[in-house]
């Protein structure tokens, strides 16, 4: 059962990258994304429908492929929300408004989605794909730190908004940090942290140091580096302190002194109450997408500043307040199992690192082989405790806005997805070669005993 020179080289094949084409223009997305020179730069208008031309593309590769990867459970999930959405649109109070929501989500959201799944598809691809991910990021956030969170793009043009994506990045790079085995790689990554915590900072919004917070407890915890992790966190904060101007400790105050008897506190508190009653009238499709400011007015507790037609159009504030009014039980179901799903992914890559010294025993691989295999489950591991961190980022930042129609959650989804099979097919190779070693060991052995046993050479 010992792994041969042919089959390390078979693995080394596995684990480089081939830029194909889908895979080159999931790239050239990204990159395009990241900088967006239809919005940032001048006279960029042009340039605006070049992202759905690449989608476009992409999606005539996905058809044309002919084994497509849609097994996975948060698939099915995700084709299912689609379709709760696509039923919403015409019971919802305007159906404009949902079947816009519905086709943003299935062009911009589902797409992207199934063609990363398909074409990110190997260990080497997901890490590049990944790293690019953050180092472009880093744009926005020296652009936050410089323009105070004032960004011309409609997902980060709200400073709580983007603070929120500032929180996403945090863990990736402090994991891709922990990852990195020289020095400079581990400067660079640990120094995104500061660049994504003052852009943070800069946005002065409060939900987002909320969460930051849980990130940086998920962060101590899961590090295996504590008292460096604890040194680093030292920094971080004196980092936060010389940085931030009064103003943001005297918003950041407010948490306290208002909480939510008064100011956008207490419109937060109403306005979920307003949503619970929503659900409680609605209770199994809800009102449809983008429709709970439509039905604001109706169930909202009026204080004496405000009439409730001022409410009109006006969002929950709350990523589960819009989930559940909007998507009833059968939504939140479907999305609650999508975490859960994510959860399940980041567990088996977890435990594939922790069982991997066991495998390679197993299989019998040799030490250069194993060697080779034992660096890619590493950074795999390493790149699911970064999208865990991400999603506890979304899901406690995004408790104090309305994130639920915004991409994160779905991408984050394909980064689980497709990083779970990148190491699906690293077990599922080995123990392939296994299983045909074995088969062509027995094969020998039977044809020794059929000639006469071990004088057979």
């Amino acid at each position: 059962m010992n792994v041969t020179r042919a089959d390390r080289s078979t693995l080394k094949e596995m684990f480089q990258t081939r830029y194909t084409l889908p895979f080159s223009l999931l790239l050239i997305l990204l990159v395009f994304n990241s900088f967006r020179p239809d919005r940032l730069m001048p006279g960029g208008s042009f340039l605006l429908y070049f992202p759905t031309a690449i989608l476009f593309v992409l999606l005539i590769l996905w058809l044309r492929t002919p084994r497509k990867i849609l097994s996975n459970p948060q698939t099915k999930l995700f084709f299912a929300f689609v379709v709760l959405m696509a039923l919403d649109v015409p019971l919802a109070r305007n159906p404009s408004r949902a079947f816009a929501q519905f086709t943003s989500i299935l062009l911009y959201a589902l797409i992207p989605y199934v063609v990363m799944v398909q074409f990110v598809d190997t260990s080497s691809k997901v890490e590049k794909y990944i790293r690019l991910f953050l180092i472009l990021s880093l744009y926005f956030g020296f652009l936050g730190i410089i323009k105070k969170a004032k960004i011309a793009l409609p997902v980060l043009a709200d400073e709580n908004d983007f603070a929120l994506f500032m929180n996403i990045l945090i863990p990736v790079g402090f994991f891709l940090g922990q990852e990195a085995t020289t020095l400079k790689k581990k400067m660079f990554y640990y120094s995104t942290l500061i660049i994504f915590v003052l852009a943070n900072v800069s946005s002065f919004s409060r939900g987002g140091l909320t969460g930051l917070v849980a990130v940086g407890l998920f962060l101590f915890y899961k590090s295996r580096r504590k008292l460096f992790s604890l040194l680093l966190f030292v920094f971080l904060i004196a980092c936060i302190f010389s940085f931030a101007p009064q103003r943001y400790w005297d918003k950041i105050d407010t948490i306290w002194t208002q909480g939510a008897q008064e100011g956008t506190g207490r419109e937060r508190i109403e306005s979920w109450k307003a949503g619970w009653r929503m659900f409680l009238d609605n209770p199994i499709l809800g009102v449809g997408p983008k429709n709970f400011g439509m039905w604001l007015p109706d169930y909202y507790i009026q204080y004496a500043s405000k009439r409730p037609a001022n409410m009109w159009g006006r969002v929950a504030h709350s990523l589960y307040f819009t989930l559940i009014p909007e998507t009833g039980i059968v939504g939140t179901l479907l999305f609650a199992a999508m975490v859960w799903k994510n959860y399940k992914n980041y567990a088996y890559i977890v435990g594939l690192e922790k069982r991997k010294e066991g495998l390679f025993k197993k299989y019998l691989l040799d030490e250069k082989t194993a060697d080779l295999v034992r660096l890619e489950i590493r950074k795999l591991n390493y790149l699911s405790l970064g999208y865990w961190g991400a999603l506890i980022a979304f899901m406690t930042t995004g408790a104090f806005i309305s994130v639920l129609w915004y991409g994160y959650f779905w991408m984050l989804t394909s980064f689980f997805v497709m990083t779970a099979n990148a190491a699906r097919k690293i077990e599922d190779t080995l123990i392939e070669k296994s299983l045909m070693k074995e088969g062509q060991d027995q094969t020998a052995t039977n044809m020794r005993l059929a000639l006469g046993g071990d004088s057979v050479r």
